[in-house]
């Protein structure tokens, strides 16, 4: 697939070293609600990740130009 927006691969997400027990609390709450809606949760799960792309790519555009802005300003 070929986009201008750039995705996580959560390659280097390392959650669980972090937060053991949240992390664990997160799985099993998680695997629980799939369970429960297994038809909608696939989609569910890909617009999340979809929307989420979009809304960093947005939010990494917006830091550019204010630190472009701010430099043009600079005296």
């Amino acid at each position: 697939m070929i986009s201008n927006v750039k995705y996580r691969s959560f390659k280097q997400f390392d959650f669980a070293k972090m937060h053991p027990f949240g992390t664990m609390t997160l799985v099993v709450v998680a695997v629980i609600v799939i369970a429960s809606f297994p038809q909608t949760m696939p989609f569910i799960l890909v617009l999340g990740y979809v929307v989420w792309g979009l809304f960093e790519t947005s939010m990494m555009k917006r830091r550019e130009r204010r630190g472009t802005i701010e430099q043009e300003e600079a005296p």
